[in-house]
């Protein structure tokens, strides 16, 4: 039949599966219901329950490294598996700035220092200079970025 006319499909049965609790009258029921029945049972043995995600406790403990600086850190309280908690960089190393992110996956404590960097001078850090024998304190004249420098006239000493 070489026709372009769409032919009619044929019918085909459907069964719908009520999610209910199970009676003695499903498994004793006609073939339909005993047909459910297995439905049911197949389905509960490929998508058996899942336990909840598991949380992270404040008990938990897990070795920071920044710059040359290693601590134990933990939570200060639980997170849910999938949270996570920020910590400053100095309280690991006082030379950096950023954050630590402590996070929690499936009761597992994991981090990551990747935004930890070498802390910048600012305007209120104090430098000691000594000139021979004249030392004074200076104070930047703006934020030095770190590995920069800022150049002064010997005589502020």
């Amino acid at each position: 039949d070489l026709s372009h006319e769409p032919r009619p499909r044929p019918q085909q049965q459907q069964l719908h599966v009520n999610c209910r609790p199970m009676t003695r009258s499903l498994a004793a029921g006609g073939p339909a219901q005993r047909l459910a029945l297995h439905v049911l049972l197949g389905l509960a043995l490929l998508f058996p329950e899942a336990p909840a995600p598991v949380p992270c406790t404040s008990a938990l403990k897990i070795t920071i490294q920044v710059g040359d600086r290693i601590r134990d850190m933990g939570l200060t309280q639980t997170i849910d598996h999938g949270d996570a908690e920020e910590r400053v960089c100095e309280t690991v190393n006082i030379g950096y700035q950023g954050m630590i992110i402590l996070g929690c996956d499936e009761g597992f404590l994991n981090q990551t220092t990747a935004h930890c960097e070498p802390k910048d001078c600012a305007t209120y850090d104090a430098l000691s200079v000594s000139l021979g024998s004249v030392t004074g304190t200076i104070f930047p004249a703006q934020i030095i970025k770190h590995s920069s420098s800022e150049e002064r006239s010997c005589r502020i000493i």
